[in-house]
């Protein structure tokens, strides 16, 4: 059994979606944040209208007597596509990236040249990261 209101105090406060002991609750999510919680997927995984992040929704949830919380999951995926009509599919796309490095100047950003993989530079006791990342969203 489960409740799902719409929630119209505004994107701050909410809680990200908790499964355990037979329950789900969440409270002020997006559609972005329910979906991510269902499929296990990041942010960045999930391309849709804008009206996903936007929108808010409380949730909660009891699963019958003697589910166990690995059984949660998939049943969460069926309550998004029955009580929202989700329709989704899989797919591989090929998305910009770029490479950040720390330059004298300070840090440069440039496309990433794949004949030219990222190599870290030795850590040397400085501290620092390669970040590889990549972009949904034109800006």
């Amino acid at each position: 059994m489960a409740t799902i209101g719409v929630n119209r105090s505004g994107p701050g406060g909410s809680s990200y979606p908790t499964l355990k002991n037979g329950k789900f609750v969440a409270r002020n999510i997006s559609m972005l944040t329910l979906l991510q919680a269902a499929y296990a997927l990041t942010m960045l995984r999930i391309v849709g209208p804008g009206w996903m992040e936007k929108e808010r929704y409380d949730l909660d949830g009891k699963s019958p007597e003697g589910v166990s919380d690995s059984q949660l999951i998939p049943m969460l995926q069926a309550l998004v596509k029955d009580r929202f009509q989700i329709v989704s599919h899989r797919e591989t796309r090929e998305m910009p990236i770029v490479e950040l490095r720390t330059a004298k100047e300070g840090a440069k950003m440039s496309a990433y040249d794949p004949a030219h993989p990222i190599v870290p530079a030795p850590n040397r006791g400085r501290g620092g990261a390669v970040i590889v990342g990549r972009s949904l969203r034109k800006c």
